[in-house]
């Protein structure tokens, strides 16, 4: 079976309570929500004492805009106006896309494939006494060239809102 080719932009995030990195560059991830998030100990407005967001964006070599927004709605939010936004890129130009063939040449990984033709964009964003008002979704997006792109997305519930 043919395998389908990977779209030009693309990413995913790991929710969870904290981020650390070791001295070996290593991210540990502390606390992970597979796919939901259960208020156990009473209802909303609920607030955790941190949530933090392991985000990669992936971009095509060829049209990797640098600088974009990443966008985290949470439940009760409108549409089009998230609680969280935020802007990434790099700090120096071409930086990011610089760094892909040093990377791929010290995995000895051959020319035209795979790591070389996206650029990967690491970001971790943290934030105490996160503010939960439903249930609902918390949904995070990045907003590049003036398209929006779905990362990822955490089911939010209490016991005591179904039994409401």
């Amino acid at each position: 079976m043919k395998e389908e080719q990977r779209p030009d932009i693309y990413g995913q995030v790991v929710f969870c309570d904290d981020v650390r990195q070791e001295s070996t560059g290593k991210c540990i991830y502390i606390g992970v929500y597979n796919s939901n998030l259960m208020i156990v100990n009473g209802g909303f407005p609920a607030t955790l004492s941190r949530l933090s967001f392991a985000i990669s964006v992936f971009q095509k070599r060829e049209i990797f805009k640098p600088q974009f927004k990443i966008r985290i709605f949470v439940p009760g939010d409108p549409d089009d106006v998230p609680s969280i936004e935020a802007e990434v890129g790099e700090g120096v130009a071409d930086s990011m896309a610089g760094e892909i063939d040093k990377t791929a040449d010290a995995l000895g990984l051959p020319k035209g494939e795979g790591l070389r033709n996206y650029v990967h964009v690491f970001t971790v964003m943290q934030f105490d006494n996160f503010q939960i008002k439903s249930t609902g979704f918390i949904k995070v997006q990045a907003e590049i060239g003036g398209k929006r792109y779905r990362l990822g997305a955490l089911a939010v519930g209490s016991p005591q809102a179904k039994a409401g």
